[in-house]
């Protein structure tokens, strides 16, 4: 976002014109009350009459009906996440937000330390993201019109946050109900290697070759399926072992992914992986030339990240 019209506005961390809240760049809306125009000059101490009253009146529950405090001026109403909506308006109306991040903290706040405190206002804030989401102001689409593209899916990413739970409670709840009817372990993290079998060898190369099929440059070939099988084949597939015996590009990034996991997290989904570069000898084993170009390429996104760490 900072490429685009400027970041986001959270809450706090931020300093504001007054003139931004007095409609958009290109206009002015002149308040009600000169006193509160961005260009008025205060000629009055602040604890005379005349400014105290105005406080009193400011303070009042009502001196903002029949005006348009809360959709033309100042903080937008509409939504619990006025700080977000209001900062998503401003945007929409064409001003810019400029990132500051300097040496000695400039904008200090404070935040619940209970964890009930933190989740009740994380609630309100989901809350608040999903009004502006559904709203007649939806990123999606009048976001869309008023500030492109980019910028407007920003600010969706944001407003359908909470939309995360869906996904996140069925992965939650889903697997631990599969393993109580009647499903195991072993059975669930056969499916996530699975997964990640495809999606690093043949989602991966079909989405390539249908790519460049699309742009002139490879036809789709058809590959017949081996269905020919020995005696070690079948041996290998009744213990449930992997075949790897086969000299093509297309385990590449597979080895290339179970060598990073050593240094990572995954090392439990990338053990099949290991076994067939280092421990197996029967001709399942992963070639030579394949763990090698693996390495190589590790080693190569290793440097380019260091690279680009230093610059």
């Amino acid at each position: 976002m900072d490429g685009l019209r400027g970041p986001i506005y959270m809450g706090s961390g931020t300093f504001f014109p007054r003139r931004v809240f007095f409609g958009g760049p290109s206009m002015y809306i002149q308040p009600e009350l000169p006193e509160l125009s961005p260009d008025y000059l205060v000629s009055k101490p602040i604890d005379s009459e005349v400014v105290l009253e105005l406080a009193h009146h400011v303070a009042e529950c009502n001196y903002e009906n029949q005006t348009k405090w809360g959709s033309k001026i100042g903080f937008r109403y509409g939504s619990l996440v006025e700080d977000y909506f209001t900062g998503y308006q401003l945007q929409c109306e064409g001003w810019r937000s400029i990132f500051c991040n300097p040496s000695r903290t400039a904008f200090l706040g404070d935040v619940p330390i209970s964890l009930f405190d933190v989740l009740i206002q994380n609630q309100r804030w989901s809350v608040g993201l999903l009004e502006v989401g559904f709203s007649r102001y939806s990123p999606i689409s009048f976001g869309v019109k008023a500030m492109g593209v980019l910028m407007a899916q920003s600010y969706a990413h944001y407003a359908f946050w909470p939309i995360w739970a869906i996904p996140i409670t069925i992965y939650a709840f889903i697997p631990s109900l599969c393993l109580l009817q009647d499903g195991t372990l072993l059975k669930w993290w056969s499916d996530q290697r699975k997964w990640l079998l495809r999606g690093l060898s043949s989602f991966l190369f079909g989405l390539i070759e249908y790519v460049a099929s699309r742009l002139g440059m490879a036809a789709n070939v058809f590959n017949v399926t081996s269905k020919v099988m020995d005696d070690e084949l079948c041996e290998r597939y009744n213990r449930g072992t992997f075949e790897f015996g086969v000299d093509s590009s297309i385990f590449v990034p597979l080895a290339t992914a179970a060598i990073m996991f050593i240094a990572g997290f995954g090392i439990v989904n990338g053990v099949q992986f290991y076994e067939a570069m280092v421990l197996r000898r029967d001709k399942g084993r992963m070639p030579a030339s394949v763990t090698i170009k693996s390495t190589l390429l590790v080693g190569l996104l290793y440097g380019i990240v260091s690279l680009l760490q230093c610059a």
